[in-house]
C-alpha cells in the first residue's frame, strides 16, 4: 500500500511564516494612503488655481466674505455636497448653500491657532464640510468671514485660507505630520494676486508636490530659461528667492508674488498651528540661493518657482 507523504506541522507553520511575510512587505510596498497624496493634493491645487483665475478674469474682484469664496467654489467646481443635499436649504441657489455651510463653520479663521488633535476635531467637523466627488473635504477660513490683509513693500495682498482633506473619510484625517504617515488635512492660501499659494508640511515633501526653479538664460525673451531637477518646494523656494543672508528672518527676498513670501509674513511669528512649519520643522541645511539667481539690490527675484504633480 503506498501512502502519501503530508506537510508536517512545522513545515506548515513556516509555510503560513513566509506567506506572512510576503503579505506584510506587500502592504507595505503598495501604501494605499500615498495615492491620494500624489494625484488629490496637486489636482485640487490646480482646480483651486483655475477657479481663482476664473472668477476675477470674470468678476474682476477678489471675494469679499468666505460666503462669496464658498458661492466661488461652488459654482466653478463639481462639489457633489451642493447638487446632492442643497434641498436641506430654503435657497438652492449656490449662495444660499455656502450662507448655511459657512453658518456652520463660523467657528474657523485664518491661522488656525490651534495645538491640539482635540481642538482641531472640534473645528472641522464632517458635517461643516464642502464635500468633492473625489472624497475630498473642504473647510473656509478667514478673518470675521471676510480676508485678511497684509502688506509686503507698500503692496497690500489679500487672502483666505482653504483646509483640506483629501483624504476624504478615510484615515487618519488628521492636521498632524509624521514621517511615517503624513498629514491628510492640509492647507492653501489663496490671494487677490491671483496665486494659491501651498504652507505646512508639503513644502518639504515631495509626496504631495515637487517644483523645480526656472533661471532665465535669454533678457529679452522672458520664455527662454534652464530648469532645475526636481526639488521640494521649499529647496526650489530657497534655490530661486534666496538672499543668502545669515539672518534667519531674511532669508527669502518678498517681491510682489505671494509665492515668495515665506509664512511668517502671513502669521507673525508666534502662531501655533498644524498648519505652519516651526523652526525646528526645518532641515538642518537650507540650500543656499543659486548663483543663478543673484536677488542681491533687487526688489523682484531674478528666478521663479514652478509647482507640478509628484511622478
Amino acid at each position: 500500500m503506498n501512502f502519501k507523504r503530508g506537510m508536517t506541522l512545522a513545515e506548515t507553520l513556516l509555510v503560513f511564516i513566509v506567506i506572512g511575510v510576503i503579505a506584510s512587505l506587500t502592504i507595505s510596498s503598495v501604501r494605499p494612503w500615498e495615492k491620494p497624496y500624489k494625484q488629490t493634493y496637486m489636482r485640487m491645487y490646480n482646480a483651486l488655481n483655475t477657479t481663482l483665475f476664473n472668477y476675477m478674469t470674470k468678476n474682476n474682484k477678489f471675494p469679499e466674505t468666505t460666503t462669496d469664496l464658498c458661492t466661488m467654489i461652488v459654482s466653478y467646481l463639481n462639489t457633489s455636497d451642493y447638487i446632492n443635499i442643497n434641498s436641506k436649504t430654503e435657497d438652492e441657489t449656490p449662495r444660499g448653500y455656502c450662507e448655511w455651510k459657512i453658518g456652520l463653520q463660523k467657528s474657523l479663521d485664518v491661522g488656525m491657532d490651534i495645538d491640539e488633535n482635540s481642538e482641531f476635531e472640534n473645528m472641522f467637523r464632517k458635517e461643516n464640510a464642502i464635500y468633492f466627488p473625489n472624497g475630498t473635504r473642504m473647510w473656509l477660513g478667514g478673518k470675521n468671514h471676510t480676508y485678511k490683509e497684509i502688506s509686503v513693500n507698500d503692496v497690500t495682498t489679500k487672502f483666505y485660507l482653504v483646509y483640506l482633506d483629501i483624504n476624504g473619510d478615510a484615515k487618519p484625517n488628521t492636521p498632524f505630520y509624521t514621517a511615517k504617515v503624513p498629514a491628510d488635512i492640509v492647507a492653501f492660501i489663496l490671494t487677490d494676486k491671483n496665486t494659491v499659494v501651498p504652507i505646512g508640511w508639503p513644502e518639504l515633501d515631495v509626496r504631495y508636490l515637487q517644483a523645480h526653479y526656472l533661471i532665465p538664460t535669454n533678457v529679452d525673451d522672458e520664455d527662454d530659461f534652464d530648469e532645475s531637477e526636481p526639488l521640494t518646494y521649499f529647496e526650489a523656494k530657497n534655490k530661486a528667492y534666496g538672499t543668502n543672508s545669515t539672518n534667519p528672518n531674511d532669508r527669502i527676498i518678498s517681491g510682489s508674488d505671494p509665492l515668495t513670501f515665506e509664512q511668517k509674513v502671513w502669521f507673525g511669528e508666534n502662531m501655533q498651528s498644524p498648519f505652519l512649519l516651526k523652526p525646528t520643522n526645518l532641515p538642518a541645511d537650507i540650500p543656499k540661493r543659486d548663483d543663478n539667481c543673484n536677488n542681491e539690490g533687487m526688489t523682484e527675484p531674478k528666478c521663479q518657482v514652478q509647482i507640478y504633480e509628484y511622478q
